[in-house]
């Protein structure tokens, strides 16, 4: 089972305050759908009728409301609810998370199961030892701390919950931490890719100044989605690729201004792009682009410890 953060004081926050209260369930509800489904964030338009019990025009309608609040954006065939991997875990991280409880469950069962002093054989050991697995690993999908649903109790601080931030895409930021978040969760993300994401923004800046004539803003926000992509493609190839997304004309992409969000949106996607040259789904007329091959190099060398 997963979970989705949600701040128990977010009805008093800025973005909150005079929204319809269809408007706040709809935004609750896609919290839930994100974090149950693990899409990172993504709702298709698809489910709004699932999520609303309202017709697709009129749960659009709903959902381009939230977008003009600054709570989701807008991201062509889906909605990207606004900062979710900022205070919520990835995909890739909650599968790896699983995996480890998996692992060890089996490892104490057959500690269990097979002692010294025991005659049986590995193999029947091995049976006794994946039953009592199985049944390890239902349990150890749900921590023992596990908080009361009625009145959960705060969180550490290294899992910081979801409040909306005060100012819509785009816009200027402020610094201020909402009350009762930390940003110790984003801090330890940037430390521990600091330099693939550093090269990946380097090499995606310059091809952003080469293609609008001024610098990309970056924010907190643009941060964690840069530490996630370099989770999602090979660290090495990240930064080419990012520049390659750049220099690309797809129209939802142009349309937008080449923001990070759909760099990880569709971070595999891309990265076949650049391997193959080849547009998904635009046949095989795309010729393959570096981006700035300078820019590339200089952040390559820089991933690698190498002087630029």
């Amino acid at each position: 089972m997963s979970w989705a953060r949600l701040d128990d004081g977010f009805i008093d926050h800025p973005k909150m305050v005079g929204l319809r209260l269809e408007l706040v369930g709809l935004w609750a509800r896609g919290l839930g759908y994100c974090g149950r489904h693990l899409t990172d964030g993504a709702i298709r338009r698809a489910v709004l009728p699932q999520l609303t019990g309202l017709s697709l025009s009129r749960a659009a309608r709903l959902a381009d409301e939230l977008v003009k609040a600054g709570l989701w954006e807008n991201a062509g065939s889906d909605y990207l609810v606004h900062d979710y991997l900022d205070w919520n875990p990835s995909r890739r991280e909650v599968l790896e998370e699983r995996e480890r409880r998996s692992l060890a469950g089996r490892a104490a069962a057959r500690a269990r199961w097979q002692r010294p002093s025991d005659s049986r054989s590995d193999a029947a050991c091995d049976q006794h030892a994946i039953r009592n697995a199985d049944r390890m690993e239902i349990a150890a999908e749900v921590p023992c701390t596990r908080p009361d649903p009625t009145r959960p109790d705060p969180v550490p601080e290294a899992t910081a919950r979801v409040l909306p931030s005060a100012h819509p895409p785009g816009g200027p930021r402020d610094t201020t931490a909402a009350p009762g978040t930390g940003n110790s969760r984003r801090n330890g993300r940037e430390s521990e890719g600091a330099r693939p994401t550093a090269a990946t923004w380097e090499a995606y800046a310059s091809a952003y100044e080469r293609r609008y004539g001024t610098q990309p803003t970056r924010n907190a926000s643009i941060n964690g989605r840069l530490a996630n992509f370099v989770q999602r493609v090979p660290g090495a190839e990240a930064p080419a690729i990012a520049a390659h997304y750049v220099a690309s004309n797809d129209p939802t992409y142009a349309k937008n201004g080449h923001p990070v969000s759909f760099l990880l949106r569709d971070a595999e996607k891309l990265r076949t792009e650049w391997v193959t040259g080849q547009r998904i789904g635009a046949g095989p007329t795309l010729a393959r682009t570096e981006g700035n091959p300078q820019a590339i190099a200089r952040a390559v060398a820089r991933l690698e410890g190498r002087p630029s």
